[in-house]
Formats: C-alpha cells, sequence, structure tokens
C-alpha cells in the first residue's frame, strides 16, 4: 500500500471570478496573543509589584486597557497603559489580497474590582472624552509574545496610518467596533508581515479610560473579534505529496482549479503544464520548483519553493518565495530585432493531438511557447521545410510557435490546443 505525506503550501490563493471571502477571528486562551503594557509615572513600583510596572507582564490577564489613571493606593501619582494585540490568523489571507473591509471588535468586560471601567458614559462623574487610535506594531521588531510583553520590552508603533477608537458610551458592558481596513490592507501590501495592532489614548491624560476583554476572558463570545473581508485575483500556490515506495517522486497540485493555464518549472527548466505534476528528481540536493498561472484580470502570477531532499529522499527542508508577478509573455515583433515577417503554415489549427508545421525557410530550430511565455516543446532541426508535430500532451489553450532557420532569424505563430 502507498503511503502519502501530505504537505501543503499557502501561497497566494485566488478564484477565476474574483470571490468575495471572510476571514472571521475570535481566538481563545490557547492561540490568542493580546496583553496590557503599564508604565507608571517616573517608573514608579506599585505596592505588593514585585517588580515596576514597566517590567511586569500581564499576558494572561482576562482585561486590557488603554488608560491613563492615578495610581494614589499603590504609592504611584499616576500611569499609562496601552494595548497590543496580534491575530496570527490574518496569515492565511493570500499575498496579494485585495481588503474591502476589516472590522475589530473590542468588548467591554461586566462590572469587575480591577478597573474603574470606560470612563466616559452618560452620566459620568469623569466626563473626559476617551477617543483612542489604532496603529500597527513595528513591522520591523521581532514578533512579540504575551507571555513575555512589557512596556520596557514592547515594540513600538508606526505612526502613518491609524483608525481611530471611537468614545465609550457604557461603564460596562456593550462593545467598541473599529474599522481596520486601511490597517489590514497595509499588512497585506507591505508583503503579509503581520506583528499586530497596537491601541493607546489619543490624549493620555488623567482620567480617561477604556476597558476590553482579552482572548483569556472566560465568556468566549467577549473575547476580541477581526472579520476581515477580501477578493483575491490570481492563485499560484500548490500542494505536494511525497510517494514513500519512490523517495525521489513527489507529486505537485495546484491547490486552485478554477484557473486552465498552469506551467511548471524546476530548476529553471520547463517540465509540465496541467494543474498536477508528477517529477522524478535526480537524487538528493536543493530543487527550485515553480508554477505559473493567470488571473482573471489577464495577469499572471508565480510562486517558488525551494525543496531539499536528503539521501533517503526525505523532504528534510521547505522554503517558500513570495508571489509574484510573472513577467508577461506577450510576443511581438519587436521582441528580438531578428525576427521574420514570416507567416508559418499550422494545419490543423486548432489542433487536437498532432500539427503541422510549415515554413518558406529552412527550420533550424522549433520551439512551441505558452501563453506564460515557457516553453513547453524546443527541438532541433537539420534545415527542414515541414515538421509534423504531437502536441496531444499540452493541455487546452494558446501557444506560440516558434520557428528559426539558420542564421537564427525568428518567425512565429499562433496555434490553439483544444
Amino acid at each position: 500500500m502507498i503511503k502519502n505525506l501530505i504537505f501543503s503550501i499557502a501561497l497566494l490563493s485566488g478564484f477565476h471570478a474574483v470571490q468575495a471571502q471572510t476571514l472571521t477571528t475570535q481566538p481563545g486562551p490557547a492561540n490568542g496573543q493580546d496583553a496590557e503594557i503599564r508604565m507608571m509615572d517616573g517608573g514608579c513600583q506599585t505596592a505588593g509589584s514585585p517588580l515596576p510596572e514597566h517590567l511586569m507582564n500581564y499576558g494572561n490577564e482576562p482585561y486590557m486597557s488603554i488608560t491613563d489613571w492615578t495610581w494614589n493606593a499603590g504609592g504611584c501619582s499616576g500611569g499609562t497603559i496601552r494595548s497590543l494585540i496580534r491575530f496570527d490568523d490574518l496569515n492565511t489571507i493570500p499575498s496579494g489580497a485585495i481588503i474591502t473591509g476589516a472590522e475589530l471588535t473590542l468588548f467591554h468586560p461586566s462590572y469587575n474590582t480591577v478597573y474603574w471601567g470606560n470612563n466616559y458614559f452618560p452620566g459620568t462623574p469623569l466626563p473626559n472624552t476617551n477617543p483612542g487610535s489604532v496603529y500597527l506594531v513595528d513591522r520591523s521588531a521581532p514578533t512579540w509574545l504575551e507571555s513575555s510583553l512589557t512596556w520596557s520590552n514592547s515594540p513600538g508603533f508606526e505612526p502613518g496610518i491609524s483608525a481611530p477608537i471611537p468614545v465609550t458610551t457604557t461603564q460596562w458592558n456593550g462593545s467598541v467596533s473599529v474599522d481596520v481596513t486601511n490597517l489590514v490592507q497595509e499588512i497585506m501590501n507591505g508583503g503579509g508581515i503581520n506583528n499586530g495592532f497596537y491601541l493607546k489614548l489619543d490624549n493620555e491624560v488623567h482620567y480617561r479610560s477604556q476597558v476590553y476583554a482579552t482572548s483569556e476572558y472566560p465568556d468566549a463570545t467577549q473575547r476580541p473579534l477581526l472579520v476581515v473581508k477580501y477578493k483575491v485575483v490570481c492563485d499560484p500556490s500548490f500542494s505536494y505529496c511525497i510517494n514513500t515506495n519512490n523517495p525521489y517522486q513527489i507529486n505537485f497540485a495546484a491547490n486552485n482549479l478554477s484557473f486552465g493555464y498552469y506551467d511548471w518549472v524546476v530548476d529553471g527548466a520547463y517540465v509540465g503544464n496541467g494543474p498536477n505534476l508528477s517529477y522524478n528528481f535526480p537524487g538528493p540536493g536543493s530543487y527550485e520548483v515553480c508554477m505559473t498561472t493567470v488571473g482573471v484580470d489577464g495577469k499572471k502570477c508565480s510562486k517558488c519553493i525551494k525543496i531539499c531532499l536528503n539521501d533517503n529522499g526525505k523532504v528534510t527542508a521547505v522554503k517558500e518565495q513570495a508571489a509574484t508577478a510573472a513577467r508577461p509573455a506577450e510576443v511581438t515583433q519587436a521582441d528580438n530585432p531578428t525576427d521574420l515577417k514570416i507567416p508559418l503554415l499550422i494545419t490543423p489549427n486548432p489542433a487536437q493531438d498532432r500539427i503541422s508545421i510549415q515554413a518558406p525557410f529552412e527550420m533550424y530550430r522549433l520551439s512551441i511557447k505558452s501563453s506564460f511565455g515557457l516553453m513547453v516543446i524546443d527541438t532541433k532541426y537539420g534545415g527542414r521545410k515541414a515538421v509534423e508535430l504531437s502536441v496531444a500532451q499540452l493541455q487546452p489553450g494558446n501557444y506560440i510557435v516558434e520557428v528559426s532557420n539558420k542564421e537564427g532569424q525568428i518567425t512565429r505563430e499562433k496555434f490553439t490546443k483544444l
């Protein structure tokens, strides 16, 4: 019985018709990353605290806030609290996705004795307005973890783009919603680097506070919620599996079968043009595998991985490379100064199994390229004016037949594979 080891590479994702998709994420204690950070005025250490507040970690607490308040009972004149939150599921959105909407919902907890609550609400004795802002955590900083985050070691924030946090309307309970579309789009435009959101008051002056439930909050419905709507237009993502009975044979498969064109290249050499590729690697080593497809906007996109095989045919490492827009493969007379403006005769055209190619000069080289510009057939001849080729192995679609004479002058003609 053949056993397969399945590996999935989630890269750029999309559909033949641009379809809206929604990511809804509301992490819990096992995978949530959120924590507040505190700084007392002058680095003061509150009574009973083992360390000054700016060295304390609050990543396991059910609450976080953006606050500026007095701490007289703790022996400090006052302090400031900010909060960081990261939704790691954002990394599942394909690179290059168009973000059409993103909303962050933060829930205010029920009454507790740790905080005074939100300071601004109808009838409040502390009527200072408490608007805040959401920024991107510095994406050049190392990835932070809630279990070790403190004010002293926390990354900063990027001030260029922000989303406003509206003022509160209740002391306890309720929620606040923030439109973070521009921030999520910036994450996608920046190559998908996600280091989270940074929350702070706009005016860090006593007495202002907004309090939120964290991913550790007992009521799962009150934990931070992010809903992102997005569209994708091109998907070169693929998966692969290893046949353990033939370890150097790896089967690759496009993740999205909505597209009609798929070109595969291994170490720069064209190896196939269907949605599936079964490839026998020659032995241990490092290989680059690339797939190119075309999006609904007519633009091509590609994805490459570096795959390392050991002496037993085991995959020891996989390194993904960023998905890119593939170079257009438009073929015009300006492509080569030695182009000949001489038509070729291709029959039948369209064709299903075989084609006959006739040229008014002796052909020394004949190649067929896909619409992506990748070579699928390359043959040398000793000076023939007519040849016959099998095209049964090609995927349906449009191709370019390119022939050259002894002097290297080229002429081209299109043909369609049924």
